[in-house]
């Protein structure tokens, strides 16, 4: 459960910080301040804030990465051309499964993803998402 809820908290941060191009020279800074924001809450107390911290940072320094294997598996969508909430919960679940495999099972990681797209995403999100990681996924364990 704390990494559901962190995983729905990340998503929030990267949806507010996206502005199409990603503000990485603020992301820092706002993720710093979310996070003193969330110690002040009770909310913090059902988030796995270690995993929420490496996953935000993680993102920020590996985004044109990131962003590039999306688009690459994502049969002809630019990545500034999906929906604010598909690439961010893309950037998340790829993340997990580029950086986090030994921690995070791969079946565990495009779960969840599936489960943000069904809560946050459209009607087509769910199908969407899963046939961008299943692709990058293949690719990546061969």
């Amino acid at each position: 459960m704390k990494r559901r809820k962190a995983r729905e908290s990340i998503l929030q941060i990267l949806f507010m910080l996206d502005d199409g191009a990603f503000a990485l020279d603020k992301i820092n800074s706002i993720i710093e301040l979310y996070l003193s924001q969330l110690i002040s809450s009770t909310t913090m107390e059902v988030l796995d804030r270690p995993y929420l911290e490496k996953i935000l940072f993680g993102i920020s320094q590996e985004l044109s990465t990131l962003d590039s294997l999306i688009e690459k598996h994502s049969d002809n969508w630019k990545i500034n051309r999906m929906t604010k909430v598909d690439r961010n919960i893309l950037r998340l679940a790829a993340y997990e499964l580029l950086f986090l495999d030994k921690e995070i099972p791969s079946a565990v990681s495009m779960d969840e993803a599936i489960e943000l797209a069904k809560r946050y995403g459209s009607e087509d999100s769910q199908s969407f998402i899963n046939g961008i990681l299943d692709s990058l996924y293949k690719k990546q364990t061969k």
